[in-house]
């Protein structure tokens, strides 16, 4: 019977470490979500202006300012609003988000990592705000290569909602793979990668960034895939020099 309460203490005692951790991945969760729901509120009434930048790109593209998009049916615009208030409010709480991520997997780092936290969350917010803006910049000759690319005798008819879910899915494809630096100088950071290693695989680098590109892009085309390779390459070179200078000690 002793020993039957001594693995059953041993048990008990084995299992609060997971029990904590869950505890507090539910409590980094509800913080993201209500930084996510305070930030959706002023996502609805900034959707007006917001919605007229979105649409930007598209109406460069076609060389009509005031081109409209086509909704089929009585709710789509409604669902579009649903679906650029989550965006924009993603936008906004991305700094409250990635807190609470770093908060998370700190306790598992040593104290000297920890004192990166801050530098962590304000580079990710600006590579994933950078990947937006090239997003952006990419759009309108992407839209226009992709609008010509069936030839004279196709007219696409665009609806809102296709047209906002491929911009918005693009930059999040892009804001989502500029985080690739931070990801290369976290691994450095706790070891397990170093300059040499980098140096030594840049065959397989350069291979894995066009097949990234390539995959997570969500037209495909040319012009996209290139304007999101190209700077991830740089990141790594920068990245490279980062480790092998910056960070040697």
């Amino acid at each position: 019977m002793a020993s039957s309460h001594n693995d059953k203490e041993s048990l008990e005692a084995s299992r609060m470490p997971l029990v904590e951790h869950l505890r507090e991945l539910r409590s980094r969760i509800s913080r993201a979500l209500i930084a996510f729901g305070i930030a959706a509120v002023a996502g609805w009434f900034l959707y007006a202006p917001v919605l007229d930048l979105m649409l930007r790109p598209y109406r460069r593209a076609v060389d009509d300012p005031e081109k409209p998009l086509y909704t089929l049916g009585l709710l789509e615009g409604f669902s579009i609003r649903l679906k650029v208030v989550a965006f924009v409010a993603l936008l906004i709480a991305l700094p409250v988000i990635l807190w609470q991520f770093w908060r998370f997997i700190a306790p598992g780092l040593k104290k000297r990592e920890k004192r990166y936290a801050i530098w962590f969350v304000i580079s990710s917010v600006l590579l994933f705000g950078f990947g937006t803006v090239v997003a952006y910049m990419t759009a309108v000759p992407a839209f226009g290569f992709l609008l010509k690319i069936g030839g004279s005798n196709l007219e696409p008819i665009i609806t809102g909602d296709k047209y906002l879910g491929f911009f918005m899915a693009m930059c999040i494809a892009f804001g989502v793979a500029f985080e690739f630096p931070i990801v290369l100088l976290f691994l450095v950071m706790v070891g397990a990668l170093d300059s040499g290693r980098l140096i030594r695989g840049w065959r397989i680098a350069v291979l894995t960034v066009v097949i990234v590109a390539a995959v997570i892009t969500p037209s495909q085309d040319p012009i996209t895939m290139l304007a999101m390779a190209v700077p991830m390459l740089v990141f790594y070179v920068l990245v490279v020099l980062i480790a092998k200078f910056a960070m040697k000690r």
